[in-house]
């Protein structure tokens, strides 16, 4: 993944992630996961690639989307250097409306209450923004479609920002 000038090129580890899992799900084959929506394992292998790892596999992705389900009920969990961990929940608009406002701000205080090292990342997908402010630690971009690659340069302008020099230098 490079990022210049504003732009993030995705390349085609996320997409052949993307191909395992969906011939898994085409044929029955449940993988094995907590309970993630398909867009949710989607964004998460596009996030992966986006953050330069560029060959990761399915038990590394799995292991974050695991990772995060035992921190928090996050939807994944990064860890990038000794010193920060990215902490990702993808919110859907048909799940997190008006009335979960205020739970998805309580759980993002929460976690950074409980994790100095941590960044938290609420992407809300066709969902209400939130009331809360963006900090250095913290950011909620909001998108209007349900496709990982096209909302990720969305994302990765938020996220980058956020990242670790040694991170950020994996980006350009």
């Amino acid at each position: 993944v490079i990022l210049q000038t504003q732009q993030v090129r995705v390349g085609k580890a996320g997409d052949s992630q993307l191909a395992t899992f969906g011939q898994r799900l085409q044929y029955g084959q449940r993988p094995k996961l907590p309970r993630r929506s398909f867009e949710e394992v989607r964004f998460g292998a596009v996030l992966l690639d986006a953050l330069g790892f560029d060959d990761f596999n399915h038990t590394f992705l799995v292991h974050t989307l695991d990772d995060g389900a035992r921190h928090w009920l996050w939807d994944q969990r990064i860890p990038l250097t000794p010193d920060c961990t990215l902490y990702i929940d993808y919110d859907g608009g048909r799940w997190h409306t008006v009335e979960r406002i205020a739970n998805d701000e309580a759980k993002t205080l929460s976690l950074l209450e409980r994790d100095a090292k941590a960044i938290a990342v609420r992407v809300r997908v066709n969902a209400p923004p939130l009331n809360m402010s963006e900090t250095s630690r913290c950011v909620f971009p909001v998108v209007n479609t349900p496709d990982p690659q096209r909302n990720i340069v969305e994302v990765m302008r938020k996220v980058a920002a956020l990242l670790p020099k040694p991170i950020r230098s994996r980006l350009q």
